[in-house]
């Protein structure tokens, strides 16, 4: 496809209520909106960036440049392929939320070119994915027991829980108390050391799914010896950002579990080789999520039809921003799911009045 105008906007969405992480407090959503037009077809992508680099070293600002000034001076007038884009990010060492926003639109125009919805273009086999709850740290546990109850009584499959060190035991045995063996999960943020290796061992005591990046957010080796340690699974996250390193992660047993996030891996090509490695390892995988408009939402839902998504993801309806861009709106079901859109693409539109006036910084390009 020969890219005849690329569009880049800078949006800040505001959540309806902060989400507090191991890692920093949220309050609004900074994101990169990509679209693609070719032949008449246009793409949209997401790259789902933070406020500042304190999740990975990117941030809104980091990701403007390398897509405004470094990814699409080399793609106008060019006829690309996933082969021509793998070359290109090859050569920006990275940056792979950057290169997500990118990737991203760039297969959704090709899916509409083609005339299919994406999942059908990635070999997706499911019609409807269950939904997860990921439910942000509190200083008041009443609260998210309360979050857990709303969310139980709306039928999500998987519940999760961020944690802190000073701030899981106690909250942890209140919840098992409360709602019983519920399937619950915990994300540390990579705010754990081995100086609190007894509290991460004193976890195995409540049955949970996994404990999703305990330790440092660039380990690999430590987790290898704390899985020896603890009987709870341990999920890698924010260590995993290529293929190459899910393969030693593999190799050196650091993990029983991976969450995939395509923006985190660099895009949807490399996170269906991860994907498929992992699959063949015997190692389940489910989405995560980094609180993405429906753009970034949509490419995720699709993502996750692929078979080896055993396990429930954070993919839910969008109930944390204040106004989407998307229409219609990502609803769940009674029954706790999202169907998937038949249409082409990612089978949403765009609200382009919301998208205008959560914009703070436009960009065009044509050839």
């Amino acid at each position: 496809m020969i890219i005849d105008n690329v569009s880049v906007f800078q949006l800040k969405l505001p959540l309806k209520k902060p989400f507090i992480t191991g890692f920093g407090r949220i309050e609004n959503k900074d994101i990169i909106i990509v679209s693609l037009k070719s032949n008449g077809f246009v793409g949209w992508g997401e790259a789902s960036t933070l406020y500042a680099p304190i999740y990975n070293h990117e941030d809104v600002f980091t990701a403007w440049h390398v897509i405004t000034d470094l990814l699409i001076p080399r793609i106008l007038k060019k006829d690309i392929d996933i082969n021509f884009l793998e070359k290109l990010f090859s050569e920006i060492k990275g940056h792979n939320i950057a290169k997500m926003g990118l990737e991203s639109a760039f297969w959704d125009l090709k899916s509409k070119m083609n005339n299919k919805p994406l999942f059908k273009l990635f070999g997706g086999r499911k019609k409807e994915i269950k939904c997860g709850v990921s439910i942000g740290i509190s200083k008041n546990p009443a609260e998210v027991l309360e979050k857990i109850r709303i969310a139980q009584a709306k039928n999500y499959h998987r519940f999760k829980i961020k944690i802190k060190p000073g701030n899981d035991k106690e909250l942890i045995s209140l919840i098992r108390k409360e709602f019983g063996d519920i399937p619950l999960m915990c994300d540390a943020n990579s705010s754990y050391s081995f100086n609190n290796i007894n509290e991460l061992i004193e976890l195995d005591d409540y049955n949970l799914m996994m404990i999703e990046q305990p330790l440092s957010h660039d380990d690999i080796i430590n987790h290898s010896f704390l899985q020896k340690k603890i009987k709870t699974p341990i999920c890698l996250d924010e260590s995993i950002t290529s293929l190459d390193k899910c393969e030693k992660a593999i190799k050196l047993k650091a993990l029983k579990i991976l969450n995939i996030k395509p923006g985190r891996m660099g895009g949807l090509n490399v996170s269906k080789k991860v994907h498929d490695l992992c699959m063949k390892k015997e190692i389940p995988v489910w989405m995560g999520g980094m609180l993405e408009s429906g753009i970034g939402k949509a490419h995720l839902l699709h993502f996750s039809t692929l078979p080896n998504f055993k396990i429930v993801g954070d993919i839910g309806p969008q109930n944390y921003l204040k106004e989407d861009i998307i229409e219609p709106k990502i609803t769940m079901s009674e029954e706790g799911m999202i169907s998937l859109p038949e249409t082409p693409g990612i089978g949403f539109s765009i609200n382009m009045k919301n998208l205008k006036k959560f914009c703070v910084k436009h960009f065009t390009a044509s050839k």
